[in-house]
């Protein structure tokens, strides 16, 4: 018997995920929808081990605020301000954190 996809399981295109609050939906953004200017806080890292460490050690860690500085002209690397320096990141790895 096929079974279908829930909401969670179904793929994001726009790098929000929809999650349940009790009876109430809401929607998760990733670091990779921000634009310029905007800024948020981090609620989670959800990337293999391995890149999850890398990030956690240059500052990206739960609850540090970031604020997006500059995008690259075709959008990849983004250039983000955490604990008070500049970093820069790839969309892909931007897209496994989850910000508030």
């Amino acid at each position: 018997m096929p079974v279908s996809p829930s909401v969670e399981d179904s793929p994001s295109t726009s790098g929000s995920s929809l999650f349940s609050s009790g009876s109430k939906l809401q929607f998760m953004r990733t670091l990779d929808t921000l634009k310029i200017g905007d800024s948020g806080t981090i609620l989670s890292i959800r990337l293999p081990e391995q890149e999850a460490q890398r990030l956690t050690e240059m500052g990206l860690t739960v609850g540090a605020s970031i604020k997006v500085q500059r995008l690259a002209p075709l959008g990849d690397p983004m250039e983000i301000i955490v604990r008070g320096y500049h970093l820069s990141l790839r969309k892909s790895e931007a897209a496994g954190i989850e910000i508030q």
